[in-house]
C-alpha cells in the first residue's frame, strides 16, 4: 500500500471516514465541498469559517458531502 510505503499509518477506528448521512450524528463534523471555476479544483474542508470565506470569494457551493468523526471523537464506544 502506498500509504504504508511513505511511512504513514491509517487510523484503526472511524476517524476521517466519511459517512453520507443527511444529518450529523453525535460527535460528527460536516465535510463541505466547494468548486473553484478558475482552477477547476474541488476544495474540501471541515471548517465552517473557511467554507463561508470560500463562498464569499465566488466558489461554487456543492454543500455538505457527508459527515465524519475527527480524531477527537470516536465513532463507537464500548
Amino acid at each position: 500500500m502506498a500509504v504504508a510505503q511513505q511511512g504513514y499509518t491509517l487510523p484503526q477506528d472511524d476517524a476521517g471516514r466519511l459517512f453520507p448521512y443527511e444529518k450529523a450524528g453525535p460527535g460528527m463534523t460536516p465535510l463541505y465541498n466547494v468548486y473553484d471555476r478558475d482552477t477547476h479544483d474541488d476544495v474540501y474542508t471541515e471548517n465552517e469559517e473557511e467554507y463561508q470565506h470560500l463562498l464569499s470569494q465566488g466558489f461554487v457551493d456543492y454543500g455538505i458531502r457527508g459527515y465524519m468523526y475527527t480524531n477527537e471523537t470516536r465513532a463507537c464506544s464500548n
